[in-house]
């Protein structure tokens, strides 16, 4: 170590504001890995959603289809889980079904038995909902309780009302949403013809140098010389003229 760096050091160690300044180092890197760091893990919300979404396949073989996010009954389903979920004894084949035909705008006694006991292998299949030990009654786990609380949210308050503000041709009272659409399409479609209009005012520079490439001179040598020279001279007022054709042989 040399003598300066030996300075150097004593005089940081030796500085009453060594600690805080420490502190106040330590408390920005913080707050930048803070800022740098995702809110949330995107793998494991994809996988969550697929878990739900697409068909599984068991250990046996047999497919389970998914309960698909934009489907009617499976949003009619999801609905029907977070009803049951207050039950201390859970629900029955024929309780689901009395509760989902009128969600689906059908009569009590549409739906029959074996599409119900479909529809709960789905959700069993899926993890939304467990099976009470000994008895054909079932109960909603935390990640059915979990999943329908925030798909359901999704499609009733976010979904259907921000679609039918978008395209809705008369709707009722302008929309935030619906505003911000038609600024940020208006924005576009003006930089668009922009993007266009300097396209064509842009001029095709190796087009017209070809051009004057193909162009035959009509210009002797020696004003061509003199053209080229420092003292320029107009090709336009030069008195040569061009060379008359080469007479063809008798």
């Amino acid at each position: 170590m040399t003598r300066h760096a030996r300075t150097r050091s004593s005089c940081f160690s030796a500085s009453p504001n060594l600690p805080a300044l420490r502190e106040i180092g330590f408390s920005a890197n913080w707050r930048l890995l803070g800022a740098g760091r995702l809110s949330h893990n995107p793998i494991r919300a994809a996988e969550a959603f697929t878990a739900v979404n697409d068909p599984l396949i068991t250990d046996t073989g047999t497919r389970i289809p998914g309960l698909r996010f934009t489907d009617r009954r499976a949003q009619a389903l999801l609905h029907a889980l977070l009803m049951f979920r207050l039950l201390p004894h859970g629900f029955a084949n024929r309780d689901l079904r009395a509760l989902l035909a009128p969600l689906l705008g059908l009569a009590p006694g549409t739906i029959t038995a074996g599409q119900m006991s479909y529809d709960l292998r789905r959700l069993r299949g899926h993890g939304l909902i467990t099976r009470v030990p000994g008895s054909h009654r079932y109960r909603v786990t935390d990640t059915g309780l979990h999943h329908a609380m925030l798909l359901t949210h999704i499609h009733t308050r976010l979904l259907q009302p921000g679609l039918a503000a978008l395209t809705d041709p008369d709707p009722p009272l302008p929309t935030p949403l619906r505003t911000a659409a038609r600024n940020y399409q208006r924005a576009l479609d003006q930089l668009t013809q922009a993007g266009g209009r300097t396209r064509r005012m842009t001029p095709n520079l190796t087009r017209s140098y070809r051009l004057r490439r193909s162009k035959p001179s009509t210009i002797c040598a020696s004003c061509a010389a003199k053209t080229s020279s420092s003292n320029p001279v107009d090709p336009a007022a030069t008195t040569c003229q061009p060379r008359p054709p080469a007479p063809s042989p008798p």
